[in-house]
């Protein structure tokens, strides 16, 4: 009797709309249970309730936009990756290459030396590191516009900055940052729609390629921003490389500031289109 007299001044409290919701769901009002209740009322005013949040939030990405900044991520790391490779001979964006060199380092009929052992295994802890970081403060791999992107590559950058510096007397150390920001720049937004989203390698962007081309060639419907998601992501991995291979054999030392510059400069320019986006 009790449980019944709370359910019906539960009832009370709602608006009138509630009581025809519950009738819909097979519920009188005596009947209904306490939580279907306040789920009734709670949908009624939540909203009005959460309005102008809604009001002030931002559209969600479009296609070209998911596109344009996969282009720029892509560069950057391709940027960063052709650097070291040419320094120093180690991978930072990808890790296939840099487990099996440990592998045949650690075989007896392998040439690997001591150091690149070294530097490689910095390189993917580096990268396990920094996916780690990207998962900890963004919490779920789906593109959302609310994430907290535009602070994480500002920050990428300036670890890029002091990886710079480091580099003369410490270059572990700075490849293992460099394989940090990598690993956490993949894991920035790892889903959009369906699409797997890779920046710092291809070997999943080529998989995805020509899953969606056979798929349209079988008759499904396939969106065409998602077979150019890897044709213009590959471009831009491939400008990156020739940038930074240019600039280094031209006697350029600075190529690793270079990419902590933008990386920290893309993060800001971020952050200020999101704030002017919420305003508009």
């Amino acid at each position: 009797m009790n449980k019944r007299f709370h359910t019906l001044s539960c009832m009370k409290q709602a608006p009138p709309e509630a009581s025809g919701m519950l009738a819909g769901w097979g519920w009188g009002v005596t009947e209904a249970p306490n939580h279907l209740a306040k789920a009734a009322r709670i949908s009624l005013v939540g909203d009005e309730q959460f309005a102008p949040f809604a009001k002030s939030r931002m559209r969600p990405f479009s296609p070209s936009q998911i596109v344009f900044g996969g282009c720029l991520l892509a560069f950057g790391a391709s940027f960063l990756n052709t650097g070291f490779l040419l320094s120093t001979g180690t991978s930072v964006s990808h890790l296939t290459g840099d487990i099996a060199r440990i592998g045949s380092g650690l075989s007896r009929i392998g040439n690997a030396g001591e150091l690149h052992i070294l530097n490689v295994t910095a390189a993917a802890l580096g990268f396990i590191a920094g996916a780690v970081f990207s998962g900890f403060w963004l919490h779920h791999p789906t593109v959302e516009v609310t994430k907290p992107y535009g602070r994480i590559l500002s920050a990428l950058g300036v670890c890029l900055v002091v990886a710079y510096f480091a580099y003369p007397g410490f270059p572990v150390f700075s490849i293992a940052v460099a394989g940090a920001v990598c690993g956490a720049q993949n894991a920035l937004a790892s889903r959009y729609r369906g699409v797997v989203l890779r920046t710092t390698h291809l070997t999943g962007l080529f998989t995805d390629f020509g899953i969606h081309l056979g798929m349209k060639f079988r008759g499904h419907k396939v969106e065409g921003w998602k077979l150019l998601i890897p044709v213009f992501i590959t471009f831009s991995f491939l400008l990156g490389a020739m940038a930074s291979a240019t600039l280094i054999l031209h006697g350029g030392n600075n190529w690793l500031l270079l990419a902590g510059i933008g990386y920290f400069l893309g993060g800001i320019f971020w952050s200020v289109y999101k704030r002017i986006q919420r305003g508009v």
